[in-house]
């Protein structure tokens, strides 16, 4: 048996233990499953779902996650020269998503799974934990793991040969701090007592030190999300080290997976709306089964109105559980729980240490150990580290509720122990929950002074928080409907005449809630890409027979290539009563568009419409012309260029327009010119090119062209002033004039707006040289006309931004731009 073999034979055993171990870790035991319970399964968490690109995520198998190590990777669209090492940022909103990742990828490694692209091209794969490779080194692991293997063949033969074979390194628990050190690691660190903090310092160092040393090995890092961006830095620019990222994240779609007979009330109920779909998936594989039976045998958990509500019932749920099977005093249970909440507050999802919070709980150290069974994840350290393990929360919302819990009980400072959090908006709609519970069950407290100070600080929060609306509706989701803390929390408030809506506000009672409330003017509802609104038709059907304008924002149905149609919804706004449509962006087929009629929508002013077939695309611009009230209107053409170059398409002539081209090579820039010269005359509001295989001299030849066909790529000042006037209320105190000074307008509305009337981007493969970069800066610089333009290639991002000021990124080692 040659090295190769005997090694991977030993290591095998190893990988496949610890695979056993964690997996026997994270099964719920027989007593939370309860007698004869059936352990139920999510099929669409079994795999993690992995996304490359920001706005896009890609469900793939474990061994596919290499994909971005491999220079001949098959999607070169989006790899176009392999990385050294890649940071899989865990998602810390289901607990164990990356240990589950990380024994997939060594369960198929040592099962020879290699029918899938990425494992088959290595010899060898090492799992290690960060803190061993920097107090070990590696090859002092490798012979603890494997002294058989070193004392056949001896040290530097072994060592030859790892150094020079394809390795795969997956190394687990990556620390947060990114510090600089002076000493490069080597193997006779073993047996040093390095603590946590100087091994997270060693660690660039380390992974530089290993780079250079093995030059065939590739790096799975897995890395908290909170730092994953300054590691990123720290590779690519300061060690010089060719990195991209993945990010592990649960899949969107529950409830077409979910139908098997037992468990179709769960479907009904998970498909109800999107803060239940969103509670189930973050529960991980190892607990699917706990929290299915719950369900689907406590009638009270389904009728629980919010998440605070639900999750406060589970973790009672579960205390009594454990009550029951170890005869805990009540006093203790209290104890245990407030150590829990505690540890929830001061450790922000990470490994956690356990000791601290429970050393002056008088239980003894085997109750203490299966407590913590019940509301954390155990899991073992990877080999050679035996007997020691670490603990996690099991969800993001789970330490949430239990960090609210505990600031509340506590009585502490809203503001100060609330502002430092990561999730500061989440914990503080909890914390409401634990108040509103509170003084429902004990009426005196809505005269409480304290109270009334506690809700006026979770309302100021607002100011500062993330996303002021989806807060703010949460926080009235939380109130289930009582008038008196409702008035209390929303004293004095001032809510805008706009609501802007995204995604996670899209559930249909607490909008509807909130919007009854704050009556406002006008609403807009954005999904973005990658998420499924659940209620969104129902939503739609609602909002129809309230008295306001709205439009609706499909961002989820505008990524090229998508089957998915925004018909259904379109038809629902149409069909309001009294709702006005007045923006909309989506993808349309022909039988849709035909249903826009100028008595239909009369009062549509903005679309946005991805067309994925010659007839929508005829149609659409056919009724463009027909709608009265319309002042934008933008294509998005995903669809063969060929169909696009050769339709006979009407003039479009309404105030504002743009065009989205996808996958335009050279050879077919004339035909681009020459079709927006066609269908438009003067200008273009917006020019959006993707996936393209432009270059630099092709874009300076498409705006030059253009110019000379009297088109331009910026909007007109009488045309912004006239926009401006129909879609912000905070200018209408301005003349006409006045609309077209950037200096009167900008205090109004808050922020520059002129980048929207001048939008252009491509996005291409290309490589750019400096060259290109100085012709393309010196270009845009002298192009007054246009406002704001972005060329993106494989290797820079080159921005004109609306106060003239050219920014360049530029990425090393192709990290590149997402075309």
């Amino acid at each position: 048996m040659s090295i190769s073999e005997s090694l991977r034979t030993s290591l095998d055993y190893h990988s496949l233990k610890h695979v056993t171990s964690t997996r026997s870790a994270l099964l719920d035991s027989y007593e939370l499953h309860l007698d004869h319970t059936p352990h139920y399964t999510l099929d669409n968490l079994e795999v993690p779902a992995v996304g490359w690109e920001s706005d896009r995520l890609v469900t793939i198998c474990s061994s596919q996650v290499l994909l971005p190590l491999l220079c001949n990777s098959g999607t070169q669209q989006v790899f176009r020269v392999g990385a050294k090492v890649l940071l899989v940022e865990d998602d810390y909103k289901v607990g164990a998503s990356a240990e589950t990742l990380l024994c997939d990828i060594l369960d198929d490694w040592c099962h020879r799974r290699s029918k899938y692209e990425g494992l088959c091209s290595f010899e060898i794969v090492v799992a290690i934990e960060a803190e061993t490779l920097v107090r070990e080194g590696l090859w002092s692991t490798l012979q603890e793991l494997a002294p058989g293997i070193f004392q056949k063949y001896g040290d530097d033969l072994v060592e030859e040969w790892v150094s020079s074979a394809k390795l795969l390194l997956l190394v687990n628990n990556w620390p947060t701090s990114t510090s600089n050190v002076n000493s490069r690691p080597s193997d006779d660190q073993e047996g040093n007592k390095i603590n946590l903090q100087e091994e997270s310092a060693l660690l660039e160092e380390t992974i530089k030190y290993y780079a250079d040393e093995l030059s065939n090995t590739k790096f799975i890092i897995f890395v908290s999300d909170q730092s994953v961006e300054k590691w990123l830095a720290t590779f690519n620019d300061g060690l010089g080290i060719p990195t991209q990222i993945v990010k592990i994240t649960k899949k969107i779609n529950v409830s077409p997976v979910l139908t098997k007979k037992n468990q179709l009330n769960l479907v009904n109920w998970a498909a109800n709306s999107l803060w239940k779909t969103n509670f189930i998936l973050h529960w991980p594989r190892c607990r699917q089964g706990l929290i299915l039976h719950m369900l689907n045998n406590d009638a009270s958990l389904c009728s629980a109105k919010t998440s605070c509500d639900l999750l406060w019932s589970v973790l009672q749920f579960l205390l009594s559980l454990f009550k029951k099977h170890t005869n805990c005093s009540t006093q203790s249970c209290s104890n245990l729980f407030d150590s829990l909440c505690h540890m929830a507050y001061d450790t922000e999802y990470k490994a956690v240490e356990t000791d601290h919070y429970y050393e002056n709980v008088q239980v003894t150290a085997e109750l203490k150990q299966k407590f913590l069974h019940y509301f954390l994840l155990i899991l073992p350290k990877l080999p050679p580290i035996e007997n020691d393990q670490y603990c996690l929360f099991i969800n993001a919302q789970l330490q949430h509720v239990l960090a609210s819990r505990y600031i509340y009980a506590s009585k502490l400072s809203i503001g100060i122990s609330l502002n430092p959090l990561k999730d500061r908006d989440e914990v503080a709609v909890m914390l409401l929950g634990h108040l509103r519970r509170d003084v429902l069950n004990e009426h005196s407290l809505f005269d409480n002074k304290v109270v009334h100070r506690e809700l006026k600080s979770l309302y100021l929060m607002n100011e500062n928080s993330k996303d002021p609306q989806a807060y703010l509706l949460h926080m009235l989701g939380e109130l289930h409907g009582e008038n008196r803390l409702i008035d209390l929390l929303f004293k004095d408030a001032v809510f805008p005449r706009q609501l802007e809506l995204f995604d996670n506000c899209l559930m249909k009672e607490f909008l509807l809630q909130y919007v009854t409330y704050v009556q406002p003017r006008r609403l807009l509802l954005l999904v973005r890409r990658g998420y499924v609104p659940v209620e969104l038709i129902s939503i739609v059907s609602v909002l129809g027979d309230l008295d306001l304008s709205f439009g609706l924002g499909l961002m989820h149905h505008l990524e090229r290539g998508s089957s998915a149609t925004s018909d259904e919804v379109l038809l629902s706004a149409l069909s309001a009563s009294r709702a006005r449509l007045q923006d909309f962006l989506g993808c349309l087929t022909f039988s849709a568009i035909d249903k826009l009629t100028p008595s239909t929508a009369a009062r549509l002013t903005c679309i946005r419409v991805r067309v994925t077939s010659e007839m929508a695309l005829r149609k659409l611009f056919s009724v463009q012309s027909t709608l009265p009230n319309l002042m934008w209107f933008e294509t998005d053409f995903d669809l063969p260029l060929e169909l696009v170059f050769n339709a006979e398409l009407p003039c479009v002539k309404t105030p504002l327009c743009d065009f989205t081209f996808f996958g335009v090579r050279e050879t077919q820039l004339s035909s681009v010119i020459t079709f927006i010269t066609k269908v438009r005359k003067n200008y273009l509001s917006g020019l959006h090119i993707h996936h393209s295989s432009l270059n630099t001299n092709s874009a300076i030849t498409l705006v030059e062209k253009l110019r000379d066909k009297d088109v331009l790529l910026s909007t007109p000042c009488e045309v912004v002033a006239l926009y401006r006037r129909w879609r912000y209320a905070e200018v209408a105190v301005l003349d006409a004039q006045q609309l077209m000074d950037e200096d009167k307008v900008r205090p109004l509305l808050g922020y520059d707006d002129r980048h929207q009337y001048s939008d252009n981007e491509i996005r291409s493969s290309v490589t750019t040289t400096d060259a290109d970069i100085v012709k393309l800066t010196n270009f845009l610089e002298l192009e007054n006309s246009i406002i704001y333009f972005q060329f993106g290639s494989s290797n820079i991002v080159l921005t004109k931004n609306s106060d003239g000021r050219i920014e360049v990124k530029k990425y090393k080692f192709d990290k590149g731009f997402n075309v």
